[in-house]
């Protein structure tokens, strides 16, 4: 894939080929490529450029005129790719702490699932929404605007789950990467996608109420917050189970892991939650079988630490006063979701 990369950086590196919708799409690509590799910073890098290219096509007006397209053969939509933009755009500025670059008007307002609108579609609008919202309450030093901000995102976010139809939040029944094999290539797409899109939907209220509990803000507010944050990771953890089950090609995807790593702390309340995490843990290590990801095993690596850990707390058990924790890995995030010496 690296000398993919590199071929195509030729590309993305000459800002005269990228005044077209192909040349865009190269942009997100790449972008796309640096988040799921887990280097955040350079994919922000990357985004922002293709925002900035965007406008000067005019992406961002809803309807540019005659934007130009290399081959006449090529079905990308202008809007579609604007909305790409924004997405990943925001996402980036939630995960770095950073404002986004995108108005919150850059996606269309209406909160409504359309007559005829693709459920996933919309589901997708509202995260976006959601994305900006989170990034700019975060950079915000507003603790009363923070509470009300969190609520109405919150709203928001319960009121696009409740929209959706109600067979689309059922699960796949495959148990283990195995037992996927029999399903159909397109059904087997449209279920990773959705699984894809319902983890991203619990990750946001993680992320939207985890700050609420680390904050000094009302009882309410912050059992409120605690309780989104421990139902949501819960739901997060069973649909990662799920999406590493039925994925049948081993691919790099950070984001996803990131998100089940922060769950973990978060999810933690019953015997079953940690039946879970077991769950997890294996399934890092399956997909690390097969795919040599160091991250990956390096994530599963501190869980399994830290489930040896609680599993001594619960059993009263107290290390001896020559014995020494270890702790030689900690996770680091910036310039790249990756694992140092302490």
């Amino acid at each position: 894939m690296k000398e993919y990369l590199e071929a195509a950086s030729l590309v993305t590196s000459n800002d005269q080929l990228l005044n077209s919708l192909e040349g865009l799409e190269c942009l997100l690509l790449e972008a796309a490529y640096h988040t799921n590799a887990g280097d955040l910073r350079r994919a922000w890098l990357v985004i922002k450029r293709a925002v900035a290219h965007a406008q000067l096509i005019g992406l961002h007006r809803g309807h540019p005129a005659n934007p130009v397209v290399l081959d006449p053969e090529t079905q990308t939509s202008p809007s579609i790719m604007w909305h790409r933009i924004v997405s990943e755009d925001r996402y980036l500025a939630l995960m770095l702490g950073l404002p986004p670059d995108t108005s919150a008007r850059a996606v269309p307002a209406n909160m409504s699932l359309a007559a005829g609108e693709c459920p996933s579609e919309y589901l997708e609008r509202i995260h976006a929404q959601a994305m900006g919202l989170i990034a700019a309450r975060n950079v915000e030093d507003d603790a009363s605007g923070d509470i009300l901000a969190t609520q109405e995102i919150d709203q928001m976010l319960q009121q696009a789950a409740r929209s959706m139809p109600d067979n689309w939040w059922l699960l796949p029944t495959a148990k283990r990467r195995s037992e996927s094999s029999n399903i159909g290539n397109v059904e087997s797409l449209e279920n990773v996608l959705r699984i894809l899109l319902q983890i991203t939907h619990f990750n946001l209220l993680v992320l939207l109420h985890l700050p609420q509990m680390l904050r000094r803000v009302s009882v309410h507010s912050q059992s409120y917050s605690k309780d989104a944050c421990v139902n949501a990771s819960r739901e997060l953890l069973g649909r990662y189970v799920k999406f590493r089950c039925m994925n049948q090609i081993s691919f790099c995807c950070t984001g996803i892991d990131f998100a089940a790593f922060t769950a973990y702390f978060l999810g933690h309340q019953r015997l079953s939650d940690r039946a879970t995490i077991e769950e997890v843990v294996d399934l890092m290590l399956e997909v690390n079988g097969s795919s040599c990801d160091e991250l990956l095993a390096q994530t599963a690596f501190i869980l399994r630490s830290f489930l040896d850990i609680e599993g001594d707390a619960a059993a009263d058990v107290t290390a001896s006063a020559g014995q020494t924790v270890n702790n030689s890995a900690r996770p680091i995030l910036g310039h790249n979701i990756q694992y140092l010496p302490a």
